[in-house]
């Protein structure tokens, strides 16, 4: 009896507990409470596709049909009529060339965003030199 009740403890101490937001899931980016709007999801898609148009052909068919059509290794290799291993190489090096691209991109929007931000927003004064400061020689 005494097993069977600290059992039942111990089970009770592991339920789940249900909430109203669910856990963040591995790869996704923290929300900040509310739904990412339609806009920011398309210019992400747009984004993406502008990546993979930057792989050769074999990289980025590999990566299409292995993550976004989610076959597996062995169905992709079937489908191009290459060997596993290459398919796993090509995706390998396919995904590591879009994280580099991504963290380029993103921090190319990190810098422009710091810099609008430190700009006035009035019109920039004219900056040319004139000879008036300067003394004769």
């Amino acid at each position: 009896m005494l097993v069977n009740h600290r059992t039942d403890v111990w089970r009770a101490t592991r339920r789940e507990v249900s909430t109203d937001d669910p856990p963040e899931l591995p790869g996704r980016r923290p929300s900040s409470g509310r739904q990412r709007d339609a806009e920011g999801t398309s210019d992400d898609r747009d984004q993406v596709v502008r990546l993979l148009r930057t792989l050769p052909q074999q990289q980025r068919t590999v990566v299409v049909l292995r993550y976004y059509t989610d076959l597996s290794e062995q169905a992709t290799a079937e489908a191009l009529g290459i060997s596993v291993g290459a398919v796993k190489s090509a995706g390998s090096r396919g995904l590591a060339a879009l994280r580099a691209a991504l963290s380029t991109a993103q921090r190319a929007e990190a810098v422009a965003e710091q810099e609008s931000a430190t700009q006035p927003d009035g019109p920039r004064p004219d900056r040319t030199r004139t000879d008036a400061g300067r003394s004769a020689r």
